[in-house]
Formats: C-alpha cells, structure tokens, sequence
C-alpha cells in the first residue's frame, strides 16, 4: 500500500463516518429527541451505513490489480477504526452513553464495514 492509497483509505473512513451523521441529523429536532420510531430510524442507518461501505468500497478497489484480500482486510478494520474512534472522541459525550451501551447499540453494527470489504475482496480474488 503507499501513502496516496493510505490516504484515500483515511478520506473514506472519515467519509463513513460523517455521511450517516449528517443523514441522521435529519431525524433530530432541536432538543436531540428523535421524530421518528427509534427501531425505524436504526433501520434507516443500518441501510445507509451499508450503502455508503459498499459505495466507497467499491470506488477503492476500482483500481487495485491484485493483493484484494490483504487490501480488503486493512480497509476494513481501517474504516471500523476510524469510526469507533470518531465516535469515542464525538458522539459519546454529545449522546452521554458510556462505550460499553454504546457499543452494544451502535459500534458493533460497524462490524459490518471489515464484513463487506472482505466479502468484496474475496470476489475480486476469484475473479482472476
């Protein structure tokens, strides 16, 4: 991997991270109290995080020639860094959950990120 690869790595952790923030704003009226069902609105950000993951994944590979599995597993737990991280030092205070709840509620969705960049990266293996 070099430094321009690395890079846009970074960019689409960070990316991953605040587009499914910015789309949850939406959901929130003034006083941080959800409009919608809680149930509907995890529903909501379960199929936008995955999106976004399959989007942003599949733009990285576009012009990897080889190594896909090696890349995949790094991209993965790369992005699953990034946003635990950017949650920890962000959305934890502003919500008020210690890591244990929050982990339980949220961050382990974020599983799903080294999931699908690994499924991604296997299919491009096999292709030859």
């Amino acid at each position: 991997m070099n430094v321009k690869q690395f890079l846009k790595a970074t960019l689409f952790g960070f990316l991953i991270w605040l587009i499914p923030l910015l789309i949850s704003f939406v959901f929130y009226n003034q006083e941080r109290q959800l409009v919608i069902d809680q149930t509907f609105f995890k529903s909501i950000m379960v199929i936008t995080l995955s999106t976004v993951v399959i989007l942003l994944c599949s733009s990285y590979f576009k012009r990897l020639k080889d190594m896909y599995l090696r890349q995949g597993l790094f991209v993965g737990v790369w992005w699953l860094a990034i946003n635990l991280t950017l949650d920890a030092v962000i959305l934890l205070p502003w919500l008020k959950i210690g890591f244990a709840d929050y982990f339980m509620q949220t961050g382990i969705r974020y599983l799903t990120m080294p999931i699908t960049t690994l499924g991604i990266s296997y299919l491009l293996s096999k292709r030859g």
